[in-house]
């Protein structure tokens, strides 16, 4: 009687032991059932190239609920979500590879894709700070991109900070492969803006800047002579007054100007 008391309490003694044994051991023994990462990202790549991207995506996003750190889910999440014009979405997929794996094959590659892509759709939408945000992410990690610093440049403009945006601008000037006639209108084009929101000192530093560009430009000069004069260097107006008329000496607004500076 006692020793069958004992065997069955020494049974249930080793039970929980036995479980212990066997959960400890579970991380290396394949359980039927449980998704494997590896199978599960070669799926989803299979589904990325037959433009399946809604079946792509969750595919990556298993990957990615069973290991966090596969940068590689994150990569392919991140093409996905580019092709599919979500740029919110890539932005972070993007980011979260970079963190993980930052040497990875065409990681940084995708991730500033997908920055630039963000960048400028903002910008288009006139979302200035977010723009400038993007793009000032990507270009600290890829500072020789022309287009971007003239984007930067222009979101700059949109959201009135005109010295970052003129500095942002004349770094794209001074790049191989820019579109001058794109950067130097964006110039002048600040120059106009910083004048009709009576920032008379911003006006007068970028067409100062075009016309270093474009000297010919009568209403360039005529503009920064009504700056000048409005933030009271008179010698200044004078000098850019007397460069409008050079350009067009018959204009009845510049003569009737120069009158008013006398």
């Amino acid at each position: 009687m006692k020793s069958a008391l004992f065997t069955r309490r020494a049974l249930l003694c080793a039970i929980p032991c036995g479980i212990t044994v066997l959960t400890a051991g579970c991380a290396a023994i394949p359980i039927p059932g449980v998704s494997d990462p590896a199978a599960l990202l070669k799926e989803g790549e299979a589904l990325y190239q037959a433009q399946r991207y809604d079946e792509a995506i969750a595919k990556f996003r298993a990957v990615i609920a069973l290991d966090r750190t596969n940068w590689r889910a994150w990569l392919w999440l991140c093409r996905t979500y580019i092709v599919r014009g979500m740029w919110g979405d890539a932005i972070e997929s993007g980011r979260q590879a970079f963190q993980f794996s930052p040497q990875g094959p065409e990681v940084l590659q995708t991730f500033l894709q997908a920055l630039f892509g963000g960048g400028a759709q903002a910008l288009e939408a006139g979302n200035f700070t977010q723009s400038i945000s993007l793009f000032s992410e990507y270009l600290k990690l890829d500072t020789g991109n022309v287009n971007a610093w003239t984007s930067v440049g222009k979101a700059y403009l949109g959201n009135g900070q005109y010295g970052d945006a003129l500095q942002s601008l004349l770094k794209a000037l001074g790049m191989p492969g820019v579109d001058r006639g794109d950067v130097v209108n964006s110039i002048l084009s600040g120059g106009m803006q910083a004048f009709n929101q009576r920032d008379y000192a911003s006006s007068i530093n970028m067409l100062s800047e075009y016309v270093k560009q474009d000297p010919r430009n009568f209403q360039a000069y005529f503009t920064m002579a009504k700056s000048y004069w409005e933030s009271g260097q008179r010698g200044g107006a004078v000098e850019a007054l007397v460069q409008a008329l050079k350009i067009n000496p018959t204009s009845s607004d510049a003569l009737q100007y120069m009158f008013k500076l006398r």
